[in-house]
């Protein structure tokens, strides 16, 4: 394995929500798949939701300005340096 897969592998290691551990070998164990495969029957909601296709119709429109789309000019800016460039 790459190192790089090795760090897709351990993102979700020790997340949890609710009952469900959600690192790789969790989600793929056979209690998780088989949950997942019930779904159908034991929350028909979700079910249905997750299903049903992808479907844009609470998404705004790509031409519509959002409020996280503005930027606002503080003035605070600094003029001589870009900091979006900092090595780390």
């Amino acid at each position: 394995m790459d190192q790089s897969a090795a760090y897709f592998f351990q993102a979700f290691e020790g997340c949890v929500i609710r009952e469900w551990d959600l690192s790789f070998a969790c989600l793929t164990g056979f209690k998780e798949r088989e949950a997942l495969r019930n779904m159908r029957t034991t929350d028909p909601r979700f079910w249905e939701e997750h299903t049903r296709g992808g479907s844009n119709e609470d998404l705004p429109d790509i031409t519509e300005n959002l409020q996280e789309d503005i930027e606002f000019n503080t003035g605070l800016e600094d003029k001589d340096a870009d900091d979006s460039d900092v090595s780390m």
